[in-house]
């Protein structure tokens, strides 16, 4: 005797209120919003703490070094 494979019955529809559907939505977008300004609030902070003017010390300063592994480079890019 062969056996049957039957499918299984599907589940019934549950049916939800629509104050259920509305509180859904409105977690999914704070949750949306909260997830978008996480992700966003990195790159806010790095471009305002990059617009920092110099201050008058810090333009005059020395920014150049000539290093022995800066002559070793340039030494080797002779090459």
């Amino acid at each position: 005797m062969k056996k049957q494979h039957h499918a299984p019955h599907p589940a019934p529809a549950q049916e939800t209120s629509p104050e259920c559907n509305v509180a859904r939505r409105s977690f999914l977008k704070g949750f949306g919003l909260a997830a978008g300004t996480a992700t966003a609030l990195p790159v806010l902070v790095t471009a305002t703490r990059a617009q920092v003017p110099e201050t008058a010390d810090e333009l005059v300063k020395s920014r150049y070094r000539d290093s022995e592994w800066v002559q070793r480079f340039y030494a080797l890019n002779r090459l």
